[in-house]
């Protein structure tokens, strides 16, 4: 989230970032010092220090903020620079914006100024740079910033188009090419003003999270407003997003369908090359991206496009030649007949914008688009067309054009006697000539000079050498055409009918009397009679270019003295004003002079002390941060001393603890050995034991076997053996015998002995004494008893399972490997019911387990 400061000028909200201003304050008393320029609103003291105050209003293109209130405030931009701030007025409030509600403005549209806005409470909120602003207005760059209003890759190829969008402005049709449209058209919804844009840039508007420039076509083609635009056409040029506001969407129609044709030249323009005719209807074709561009590639002038070859200037006033007779402006005039090719019924044709104003339209006729002309426009007229009216195909090299025309009158031969030149110099040979008509004087007209040479200069040329018919003949004036101070006084004349009839179509009922009354008797007029001569004729048409030549000279003086006068008036004007400026100046420049002065004493004054105090606070500060830097130091001290003792008592403690692992390892080594050297001494002596003893039973028997053997050949025959069914029944016999029962018995006796003795040896337990509380014993005893159990903490990582003792192995070493503490031996001795930590042997089974 970043707050914002949200300011109104002019109806329309700016957004500031808080954190690029210094502060907001409320300003004292503003002078406003004469001769600055409007972007600064004047000098004000803040903080005991004179600050220039701009306008911020002015610095971005509005008008500048007059008066003041209470609530007029300044955004401080610097405590320390000459300009301290911006005058921004009252009512300035503040929101929090989220980042994901900040978007960058479209290039088309983006100012080094302005080249952001955020999105409050769904309103699209443009974002003043006040810090680039500020070094513009500190640089002394005062003009306010604008965008290039130019799209990258305008201007398309009509043979590429494949695809064509139809839409409605204002009543009219128009088309586009329908690459990087949207399928359908979409209401614009909030459009948000902005400033210094031109006309036809409405705002912009929030589409699909994108930033639109909105674009009203009707502004740019010249369309008279018949509505508010209630659709939106969004189309993708040169990687932007634009809106365009229609009045209708009349969906996708495709080239193959609607073949396009290239537009006359002298109706072409950037953003106007090509149309195509749909439903008998000829619709231009727009190029978007060139019709918002302001900046185009510089096009080939008009006269250029155009190659005439018509000789008539080469053969008028040399032999005889033919010419076209027709009416304008209810005269009639003429065309070189060569150059007139067709008369034509009058055929409906499509107006054309941003066409020389001659150029009243388009229409097609065999196949091919020609501009329609009216050359009522030279004269700074407007013809009132109805559809009795002709057209007249002219045609001069590569080009041609249709002519409307009230009446054609057909071919008139021209002899070289009755041809003139016009009494006026007139530039481009816009009138090959004239010739004499009765009391009238008939032009021959240049059409092809006329509509690619028509300007405003030769509107005015043309006008002196109109007649009163012309003047007077119903048509509508074309006050475009006319600058405010060179309108016609006498020149024209319209009556009030005329001035308060609406731009329609008069019937054809309204020429009717015009058409008896000026043009049937011009046809009625009987010849010139032959008696007259043609240098009679000659001297009445020069006698008539001299009157006009001298009427036209005494104006020329009238108006050279007129204006000689006013020159002289303005001049004494203008010496008063210099002189009352001059006074005014100096006065300015004392009391200026005067303001410096005490400027420049009291900045002075507010330098010292600056100074002074900056010096004192630079000591304050020095001898803080002397301060600080010794407790630091004493600090640091400290804790260096605290880390080296940690470090010491670690390292003691760690040479203790490997010390105490290192004993007890040594000490379980020396008793591991020396329990094996018992056992093994008590292995041998077993072992000899059970030797001793195994001999003793042989001796024993041996001896027991030979006193038996003896007994029985002192006390038995072979003859009493031999009665006997058996060895058993002899031996039981003898031993009957008193004296052999004797013998027997000490035999006996010593056996016994000998078996007692060989038992004590094997089942006595030795007692063996063990150092250390890890010595193994092993133990027939502990051979017959069970598995052991080993608890292993939850922490360790071991999976559970069953381990079997091997050759070497301690309870020590079994505990220290399973619960990671070797002095946890007693415990597990405890649990198993082990008397004698020591007694575990090899292949005993220890089941391992997680503790629960």
């Amino acid at each position: 989230m970043r707050d914002i400061l949200l300011v109104n000028l002019e109806g329309l909200v700016y957004g500031i970032w808080e954190n690029e201003v210094l502060s907001v304050e409320e300003p004292g008393t503003i002078h406003r010092l004469p001769g600055s320029p409007p972007a600064i609103a004047g000098v004000t003291v803040m903080h005991d220090r004179a600050v220039t105050l701009a306008d911020l209003s002015v610095c971005i293109g509005h008008a500048p903020l007059t008066g003041r209130s209470d609530a007029e405030q300044i955004f401080i931009m610097s405590d320390k620079e000459k300009l301290g701030g911006f005058l921004v007025g009252s009512g300035i409030t503040q929101a929090a914006v989220p980042s994901n509600d900040v978007y960058s403005l479209p290039d088309y549209l983006k100012t080094p100024v302005i080249d952001s806005c955020v999105v409050i409470n769904a309103q699209l909120v443009p974002v003043v740079n006040i810090s680039m602003l500020y070094d513009r207005v500190r640089n002394t760059d005062h003009k306010p910033a604008k965008a290039e209003f130019t799209v990258s890759g305008a201007g398309i190829d009509l043979t590429n188009i494949e695809k064509i969008r139809l839409f409605e402005i204002n009543g009219e049709r128009f088309g586009a090419s329908a690459a990087g449209m949207e399928e359908r058209a979409v209401s614009p919804g909030e459009v948000r003003r902005l400033n210094l844009t031109p006309p036809f840039v409405s705002g912009i508007a929030f589409h699909r999270g994108h930033i639109l420039p909105v674009i009203d076509p009707a502004s740019r083609l010249g369309v008279e407003e018949t509505g508010k635009s209630h659709q939106m056409l969004v189309a993708e040029l040169g990687g932007t997003f634009f809106g365009f506001l229609i009045n209708a969407d009349n969906g996708i129609v495709k080239e193959a369908d609607f073949p396009i044709k290239r537009l006359p030249p002298i109706a072409e323009s950037a953003w106007l090359r090509g149309s195509i005719t749909s439903e008998n209807e000829i619709v231009p074709l727009l190029d978007l991206g060139a019709l918002i561009s302001i900046k185009h590639e510089e096009e080939q002038p008009l006269p250029q496009r155009y190659k005439p070859d018509s000789d008539f200037s080469n053969r008028f006033n040399r032999e005889d030649v033919e010419v076209m007779e027709y009416s304008l402006l209810g005269q009639r005039h003429a065309f070189p007949r060569s150059e007139v090719k067709d008369d034509i019924g009058f055929i409906p044709y499509r107006r054309i914008p941003n066409a020389p104003p001659i150029v009243i339209g388009i229409a097609g006729h065999n196949d091919t688009l020609l501009p329609v002309l009216d050359l009522a426009m030279v004269f700074g007229r407007r013809s009132l067309a109805t559809p009795e009216w002709r057209m007249l195909r002219v045609e001069n090299g590569d080009f041609q054009a249709l002519v409307i025309t009230e009446a054609v009158f057909g071919e008139r031969p021209l002899p070289l006697a009755d041809q003139r030149a016009v009494p006026i110099q007139l530039p481009h040979c816009v009138v090959y000539g004239c010739y004499p008509d009765a009391d009238a004087v008939r032009l021959i007209l240049n059409v092809e000079a006329m509509a690619v040479h028509f300007e405003k200069a030769l509107v005015r040329e043309l006008l002196s050498a109109m007649s009163p018919e012309m003047k007077q003949a119903p048509a509508e004036i074309v006050p475009s055409l006319f600058e405010e101070d060179e309108a016609p006084s006498d020149g024209v004349v319209v009556s009030e009918a005329l001035q308060e009839q609406p731009v329609e179509k008069e019937p054809a009922a309204a020429l009717q009397p015009i058409e008896t009354a000026e043009v049937a008797p011009v046809l009625e007029q009987p010849a010139v009679p032959e008696v007259i001569e043609a240098a009679q004729v000659s001297a009445e048409i020069e006698k008539a270019g001299k009157d006009t030549e001298e009427r036209a000279r005494h104006e020329a003086e009238e108006q050279a003295k007129r204006e000689a006068e006013a020159k002289a008036l303005r001049e004494a004007e203008e010496q008063q004003r210099a002189e009352a400026a001059a006074r005014a100046a100096e006065e300015e420049r004392i009391r200026k002079e005067a303001e410096e002065r005490a400027r420049r004493e009291a900045e002075e004054h507010a330098r010292q002390e600056a100074q002074e105090q900056a010096i004192r606070e630079a000591e304050e500060q020095a001898r803080e941060e002397a301060a600080a830097k010794v407790l630091r130091e004493a600090e640091e001290r400290q804790k260096a001393e605290a880390t080296r003792a940690a470090e010491e008592e670690r390292i003691r403690k760690e040479a203790e603890e490997q010390a105490r692992q290192e004993s007890e390892e040594l000490a379980r080594r020396e008793a591991a050995e020396q329990a094996a050297v018992e056992a093994r001494r008590k292995d041998e002596a077993e072992k000899k034991e059970r030797e001793e003893a195994a001999a003793v039973v042989r001796e024993a028997k041996e001896i027991a076997r030979r006193e038996s053997e003896k007994a029985l050949t002192e006390t038995a025959t072979p003859a009493t053996l031999s009665k006997s069914t058996g060895a058993g029944a002899a031996l039981r016999e003898a031993l009957s015998k008193p004296a052999v029962r004797r013998k027997s018995f000490v035999s006996l006796v010593i056996i016994g002995v000998v078996i007692l003795a060989f038992l004590y040896s094997v089942f006595r337990k030795p007692s063996v004494e063990v150092k250390g509380p890890k010595a193994p014993v092993e133990t027939a005893q502990k051979k017959t008893k069970g598995p052991l159990v080993l608890t292993v903490p939850a922490g360790v990582p071991l999976e559970p399972g069953t381990y079997v003792v091997k050759e070497g192995d301690t309870l020590w070493g079994i505990s220290k490997r399973f619960t990671g503490n070797p002095f946890n031996y007693p415990s597990i001795a405890g649990e198993n019911d082990i008397p004698n930590p020591d007694l575990i042997f090899p292949e005993q089974e220890i089941i391992v387990k997680k503790k629960e």
